[in-house]
């Protein structure tokens, strides 16, 4: 009998249980109903287009803390109805509505998100401006070269136009127009634009519905040269050490036979018999290039050869020069202890050029002593024998100039000897 009554009386605590649960359930569905009123969505529309008036309207009563949360890839705003009667409008700035994207919104009512959706906002239909960039605008002509133009149409707003939007790249070159239409993809549209085998300047532009760039240029310039070939032009043959040789390249071009670009660099490098390298340079003009050495003054062959740096090259060409037949007179004072030596002539008896290379060497029994160096003005030079640095009484002497030597001998204690000898040694 007990335990009937126990059992009994743990069935009704279960059962009380379980009614005020649901009591309680009933209580909080009824209190959260007139919290939070039924609020219903009154615009439909998805799309709006750039730069239209949007108006997010619900129907209902605004409550504390209503608001509607706008998110896009633009900006996130935090909006606050305006009430009329039962109906709740939610209007963003302009700035918002004229940029293109999907836009996210939240109802948001005492903290708590209460409904969610997107909408759209699409360019305009008319493309305004084109944005474009081309590069590099400078490119070889052939092998495969290329510059590329890159289109953006947009709206007056500047959003970019939908995808499949229809452009038109146009080129010119040489008297040729093309035209390439490219609808846009992932808002943009490009063409690669190959280089021709022949240099020049190729133009470039955009148009899409009403909407034109301006032309852009590429400088379409020619390949590295190919080998070439060199001349030479000079006034006479003799090592007047005066007179200039000027080197010539022909012209250069590259292997589609276009002229090099002016001021293509081209150096000159002559090599002497003994191994000298004597270099100049000189820049292309219409393709060629040329520089300038004076002559040697001595006998001479100059082995000749132009270089485009890491490009081309010529042929080596050899040039000869012949002896100058100067006459070469010379005297010493004994009192002031100088050797004059001239008037020096060069090869058509005229004065010799300024500053020509004259050396004097002085030999003591045979043994040499000094060999001095001077320049000629107005065709004499003159050499101090300090009785200091040279006290012997007899000199052995060898005057030279344009690679001739005539001997002599000088005796310091005998008074003034003068002596005038040709390139033949003949007094």
């Amino acid at each position: 009998m007990i335990r009937k009554t126990a059992i009994l009386s743990a069935l009704v605590l279960v059962g009380l249980l379980l009614l005020s649960v649901t009591l309680l359930q009933q209580s909080k569905s009824e209190s959260h109903s007139k919290a939070t009123p039924q609020i219903k969505l009154l615009t439909p529309t998805k799309h709006f287009t750039a730069g239209d008036s949007i108006t997010l309207q619900f129907k209902g009563f605004k409550i504390e803390g209503t608001s509607l949360l706008l998110k896009s890839s633009y900006a996130t705003l935090l909006l606050e109805p305006k009430v009329k009667g039962d109906t709740l409008s939610f209007i963003p700035p302009d700035f918002f509505n004229k940029k293109t994207g999907k836009v996210n919104w939240s109802l948001i009512i005492n903290q708590q998100t209460i409904q969610k959706g997107t909408f759209e906002i699409v360019p305009q239909p008319e493309t305004a401006r084109i944005e474009n960039y081309l590069g590099p605008r400078s490119t070889p002509v052939g092998d495969g070269h290329y510059t590329m133009m890159v289109a953006i149409p947009e709206d007056k707003y500047g959003n970019p136009m939908p995808d499949s939007t229809a452009t038109t790249i146009s080129n010119q070159f040489l008297g040729r127009i093309s035209n390439y239409n490219l609808p846009t993809e992932h808002f943009i549209s490009w063409k690669r634009l190959y280089s021709p085998e022949k240099s020049g300047k190729m133009l470039t532009s955009v148009t899409c519905q009403n909407a034109e760039t301006k032309e852009t240029e590429t400088d379409i310039f020619p390949a590295p040269p190919v080998p070439f070939t060199i001349s030479y032009t000079r006034n006479h043959a003799f090592a007047d050490g005066n007179q200039l040789t000027t080197f010539k390249t022909s012209t250069l071009r590259d292997k589609f036979n276009n002229i090099v670009s002016d001021g293509t660099m081209v150096y000159f490098v002559v090599t002497t018999e003994k191994g000298t390298k004597l270099k100049s340079f000189g820049a292309t003009v219409y393709g060629m290039a040329e520089a300038k050495f004076p002559a040697p003054e001595h006998e001479a062959t100059y082995t000749v050869k132009a270089y485009v740096t890491g490009m081309a090259e010529s042929k080596s060409i050899s040039i000869n020069y012949k002896a100058v037949p100067a006459v070469i007179p010379y005297s010493f004072d004994t009192d002031k202890r100088i050797i004059t030596v001239g008037e020096v002539t060069s090869f058509m008896g005229q004065i010799a050029p300024e500053g020509t290379t004259v050396t004097a060497s002085l030999y003591a029994a045979d043994k040499h002593i000094a060999t001095l160096t001077e320049y000629t003005e107005k065709g004499f030079v003159t050499f101090k024998l300090p009785k200091e640095e040279y006290p012997e009484k007899k000199y052995r002497l060898e005057v030279s100039a344009f690679g001739k030597t005539i001997e002599g001998e000088i005796e310091p204690n005998e008074g003034v000897k003068k002596k005038q000898i040709n390139v033949n040694g003949e007094e």
